[in-house]
């Protein structure tokens, strides 16, 4: 029995700028692996115009402003930091995002079908794979470098689209019952295109839920839970600012003693077109009885910093039940309780006002008289 393991992102570093006074060094974004004939370690970075005693040219991504139509060349270098010779899978794909908001690239398996599409590697065999020469003496590396072209096409849709470059390594082994077992590590590096046009960014919250989830607290504490889905709706990336409120007063003109529960997700950072993210916010032992009411407020920025105008804010809301069971049945036992005494306490008074009563409707009693006799 085979049992294959893609772990397409598990060692997946996206390569980011590196800043200081040595920028000798390749960039630090790298993966390590097993190949059989000990460790293996590589990276890769941008590499067109290199300034002198670097390798690199420091820029953290392919960045590229463009219009539909346009032709862009640029050129990538692939570090091996082993003493062996590196043969690694190269090959352009699509971004994608998780629930959760992480950035990674498609699994080497899955065809792009976007700005993936555009890149080229020029000079590389039908195959992809090319070999990088393994580091000499005291050479702390050695590299390979890769040109490429982007093509885009005159009908590309205005906005943002997001690529990247993959170098390789699959790792086959056996795991204790003998069944093989291939890794996939990848390194890549983000391509940014911004296309011109008619740019419409946008944000919108989706599948907004709330509830309240009763803890058995004696005092009516329990667990707020809002969860919903944070959807990039337009075309250009987008960093989300998040409010989440709770309003636990919800009968007009009657004082509330409760404040509301507020809290500030984690800033959605590069939200791509077209992503979601799933985002939850919890609140703990909280005091819950009636139908509150859930409030989600995005604020959205553009990443692209020469894009001036604001971006209008987006809300929803959504009313739930808040009923502590526990505390809910306490109220019913107390109040059953007063009621009870209240009724002994009733029937007693007017048992009282019976029988006053009906004494003072009693006939007065008769007397005998009495004759006394003096004798002499």
């Amino acid at each position: 029995m085979v049992a294959v393991l893609v772990a397409a992102l598990l060692s997946l570093t996206l390569v980011s700028g590196y800043a200081g006074a040595d920028d000798t060094q390749p960039n630090p974004g790298s993966g390590t692996a097993k190949n059989g004939k000990g460790d293996a370690s590589w990276g890769m970075g941008p590499a067109k115009h290199v300034p002198d005693k670097q390798v690199v040219d420091g820029r953290a991504y392919l960045v590229y402003s463009a219009n539909p139509g346009a032709t862009i060349l640029d050129q990538i270098k692939i570090f091996n930091y082993g003493t062996r010779p590196l043969t690694l899978q190269v090959y352009p794909t699509d971004a994608v995002q998780s629930d959760d908001g992480a950035f990674g690239l498609l699994p080497g398996g899955d065809t792009p079908a976007d700005a993936g599409t555009w890149i080229t590697l020029r000079d590389l065999p039908k195959n992809g794979r090319i070999t990088v020469p393994g580091r000499v003496g005291k050479q702390p590396y050695n590299t390979k470098l890769v040109k490429f072209i982007a093509r885009i096409p005159l009908k590309a849709a205005p906005g943002d689209h997001v690529a990247g470059i993959v170098a390789s390594l699959k790792v086959t082994s056996r795991n204790k019952k003998g069944a093989k077992i291939t890794l996939d590590q990848r390194v890549g590096v983000r391509a940014y295109f911004s296309l011109s046009g008619d740019l419409a960014p946008k944000v919108s919250v989706e599948n907004l839920h709330a509830s309240y989830d009763d803890h058995r607290d004696p005092l009516g504490r329990g667990l707020y839970t809002v969860s919903y889905t944070v959807h990039n709706t337009g075309n250009m990336r987008l960093d989300v600012a998040q409010d989440v409120n709770v309003d636990r007063c919800v009968v007009p003109l009657v004082p509330c003693p409760f404040s509301d529960l507020v809290a500030h997700p984690r800033r959605l950072r590069d939200l791509l077109p077209g992503s979601k993210v799933t985002v939850t916010q919890r609140f703990e032992d909280r005091f819950g009885l009636g139908r509150p009411r859930a409030k989600v407020t995005l604020h959205p920025s553009v990443v692209d910093t020469g894009y001036a105008k604001k971006v209008p804010a987006a809300t929803a809301s959504a009313g739930f039940w808040a009923l502590p069971w526990l505390l809910v049945l306490e109220i019913v036992v107390v109040l059953l309780l007063l009621g009870f005494l209240g009724w002994r306490l009733d029937r007693r008074r007017r048992e009282r006002a019976r029988l006053k009563a009906e004494i003072a409707a009693a006939p007065a009693p008769r007397h005998a008289a009495v004759v006394t006799r003096s004798e002499a």
